[in-house]
């Protein structure tokens, strides 16, 4: 999960005085579609649910590097927040944000904007994080963003600019499926050129099961070091499920502009990019428990297989 701000929202933002509408075309089953300026990352932001706070839905990233396999990443996140998200920015949010900014400024917060633009820098302990916006002052739809993190120890940033929107067929699920309700635990290992390499375990364990987004507890024992972290889940799909409406259905979702496939057969679910399989996951069709996951890794693959 995303570190919040204070604000409870995506930013590092005090929390808002008022709530700011989403306009119509915020809706489920509308994807916005993102490229870095390198061209190796594309960025897909599937909104599934709204709520009185927001929208909520998949961030699905793919990565392509010369002379590798794509890599990918999917997760289940708050979209928009308080009027800003990662492809919105409500004008009315930004301008109030400003104001309180010069109005109450808050010690390690800068936040400056005008029409059409915005900029939010965080300092804290571990370092300085920028933000920036080119957005529509008219409709609030996010043309640009660019994320830099300074640390001690060097610097990183990246760029993204609007390549578009596509529809996809989507309903989420009323409730969350029986597999979301239990914990259970998985062996991490890898496999390259047939032979595998067993990792440590993965132990999952639902800690809110609210809707629009779950909330789990991650924890991974790799040689002893165990890890944690946390992992959103939808109604239609989490860390270690996919809801048994999806998978009689037959598709998760579908993205032509960018080529991707999320489908099942059978028991059996897989996930394609052009022609590249990215994912290919067992289940359990009556719980929608993953029994098993194989994604694909620079010289083999990694997989996850449930052991209780």
């Amino acid at each position: 999960m995303p570190p919040s701000g204070p604000g409870g929202g995506l930013l590092p933002l005090p929390t808002p005085a008022k709530r700011y509408p989403l306009p119509d075309w915020i809706r489920p089953g509308v994807a916005f579609l993102y490229q870095d300026m390198s061209g190796r990352i594309t960025q897909a932001y599937l909104v599934t649910d709204l709520a009185p706070d927001g929208a909520y839905g998949l961030v699905l990233t793919l990565v392509q590097s010369p002379g590798s396999p794509p890599m990918y990443q999917l997760e289940a996140l708050p979209l928009v927040q308080n009027g800003a998200g990662f492809f919105y920015l409500h004008p009315e949010a930004v301008a109030d944000a400003v104001r309180e900014a010069q109005a109450n400024p808050t010690p390690g917060l800068k936040v400056v904007g005008g029409s059409g633009w915005f900029a939010v820098e965080s300092q804290g302990p571990a370092g300085t994080t920028q933000y920036a916006f080119r957005y529509d002052p008219e409709t609030g739809l996010v043309q640009e963003a660019a994320v830099s993190e300074r640390y001690p120890k060097g610097t990183q940033a990246v760029s993204y600019r609007y390549l578009g929107y596509q529809t996809f067929d989507w309903q989420s699920p009323a409730e969350f499926p029986p597999a979301a309700h239990e914990p259970h635990a998985y062996e991490l290992a890898t496999a390259v050129a047939g032979f595998g390499n067993p990792l440590g375990l993965l132990e999952i364990q639902p800690l809110q099961l609210t809707r629009p987004l779950a909330l789990f507890q991650l924890t991974a024992n790799l040689g002893g070091y165990p890890q944690s972290d946390r992992a959103g889940g939808l109604t239609a799909l989490g860390p270690h499920y996919l809801h048994p409406e999806l998978i009689r259905r037959g598709t998760v979702f579908a993205l032509p502009k960018l080529g991707v496939g999320y489908t099942v057969q059978g028991d059996t679910a897989t996930l394609t990019w052009g022609s590249e399989l990215l994912a290919v996951v067992r289940l359990q069709p009556e719980s929608g428990l993953v029994l098993e996951r194989r994604e694909t890794l620079p010289l083999g693959q990694m997989i996850l297989r449930l052991v209780r």
